[in-house]
């Protein structure tokens, strides 16, 4: 069923209101919609949703995603973690479902960090932080595939990864960002997925939300896995500002990294935003 979660803050309005599809076999499924931009304009309702993996969904589960109209469904995760965890066979055969092969540099060597005994909490807190730093590089040809999907109208789109939190927020962060949607907003919806998050019961390999082969969570100390865990607003924000740091804003990444053009980055703009005259 969809639930519309209740009390928003005044500091972000809208996000209190989004709907949230409460599934059996899912978790972290929820829209992305209503927030302002600075130049007034508001985030379209529908257009773009979120979540953890969809490999243990009921067929009451896929009735419901159904409803919502998706026609995208762009799969952050790596090829061993979708052979260990298939998306649902009927979302597969009646949706178009984006993945990619691509190796990602350092990505083993650096989650390897969290399995070291002789870390502190800063270490592994440390580690967090360059992972997310590298985030945006070191996934720029999904980054860029998805981007590109949105400006050619295939919405509604959802984007998932394991967990529905690294990788997933950083795609969800990047465009909001480039949308001009108000950084507070952009962070209380990477944070919102800590609260809805159920880890007892993601598989071992959905823990690592960053992608990483399965086996060595069990050598992570209680520090380390609950540094993992976090959403912690920090991280983002250290992906955000090396992104602009590098190029000058995200809109720029996009455009001289991703190699979108300017007009994409209107159609997208066009796909997912609208006027906010009625602001009742």
């Amino acid at each position: 069923m969809v639930k519309n979660e209740g009390g928003g803050t005044q500091r972000n309005r809208y996000l209190g209101s989004n709907s949230r599809i409460m599934l059996a076999g899912g978790q972290n499924f929820r829209e992305i919609g209503g927030f302002r931009t600075t130049d007034g304009r508001r985030l379209k309702r529908g257009r773009l949703w979120r979540s953890a993996k969809l490999d243990e969904l009921t067929n009451q589960d896929v009735d419901a995603i159904f409803t919502l109209g998706i026609r995208t469904i762009a799969d952050l995760r790596r090829a061993s973690e979708r052979s260990s965890s298939p998306t649902h066979e009927a979302l597969l055969a009646r949706t178009r479902v984006m993945t990619w092969d691509v190796q990602v540099p350092d990505q083993e060597v650096l989650m390897a960090e969290l399995c070291r005994h002789d870390c502190s909490i800063e270490d592994h807190f440390a580690t967090m932080i360059n992972l997310y730093r590298r985030i945006p590089e070191q996934h720029s040809t999904q980054l860029t595939d998805i981007y590109a999907a949105i400006a050619d109208g295939e919405t509604p789109i959802l984007i998932h990864c394991s967990a529905g939190k690294d990788r997933t927020g950083i795609a969800v962060a990047l465009l909001l960002d480039a949308l001009g949607i108000d950084q507070s907003d952009i962070m209380a919806d990477y944070e919102e997925t800590e609260r809805l998050l159920d880890w007892a019961r993601l598989a071992k390999t959905a823990v690592a939300g960053a992608g990483v082969s399965g086996g060595w969570i069990e050598r992570l100390t209680p520090a380390a896995l609950e540094v993992l865990k976090r959403s912690d607003q920090r991280y983002l924000e250290a992906a955000l500002r090396e992104v602009e740091e590098k190029y000058g804003s995200t809109a720029a990444f996009m455009r001289e990294r991703l190699g979108l053009s300017q007009t994409s980055l209107e159609q997208i703009r066009a796909h997912l935003l609208e006027s906010d005259a009625a602001d009742g």
